[in-house]
């Protein structure tokens, strides 16, 4: 009895089937983490309230670009974004600048658009737009100093329900300073 030859055309292929694995895998990505807690529900917040007018990835649009760092060049302090999302467009004149001075370029001039979120978020979604933001867009780590500070007053069960439209920047930076302090055991008003 003999055995069959070996085909020709099967010779290439084998010498070729490594080279075409390693390529294979070389095109694998691992699936894009989910995310979970104060990010997760800021995230899902941000795509349905912030997303039509600053971008599902924060590039801008009818609002101004929040992505790679620029909401943290506006806003160099948390307490600063939410005072913003608290009042909106209301709590500065039409044309009149916001934001810090330091920011490459100046400051932000105020168009008149940016809605107040004051009374249509609760105090918790506010809080976790801003960390939402400030992480995915403002480049910020989640292990920052000022970001730990608003996860704490997010958590502290004597948040008041929502911010009061018209509370001044002060007002806002003392809550989140005094709720992150407390961690959890006093009581406290939105101003």
């Amino acid at each position: 009895l003999s055995r069959k030859r070996m085909p020709y055309w099967v010779v290439p292929v084998l010498l070729f089937l490594p080279l075409w694995a390693f390529l294979y895998i070389g095109t694998l990505t691992k699936p894009p983490t989910k995310s979970t807690g104060m990010l997760a529900e800021g995230e899902k917040i941000y795509s349905t309230k912030c997303a039509g007018c600053h971008g599902a990835a924060g590039g801008g649009g009818v609002g101004p670009q929040l992505s790679g760092g620029s909401v943290k060049l506006t806003f160099p302090k948390s307490a600063d974004h939410s005072w913003w999302i608290v009042n909106g467009s209301s709590g500065v004149t039409a044309g009149a600048p916001y934001g810090s001075p330091e920011r490459p370029g100046g400051q932000r001039q105020s168009a008149g658009g940016m809605p107040a979120w004051g009374k249509a978020l609760t105090s918790k979604e506010l809080l976790a737009v801003v960390y939402y933001e400030r992480v995915a867009h403002g480049l910020v780590p989640e292990t920052d100093a000022d970001l730990l500070k608003l996860k704490a007053a997010h958590d502290n069960p004597a948040l008041p329900a929502n911010f009061t439209e018209g509370s001044s920047n002060a007002d806002i930076t003392k809550l989140i300073d005094d709720l992150a302090a407390t961690g959890g055991g006093a009581t406290a008003a939105a101003k």
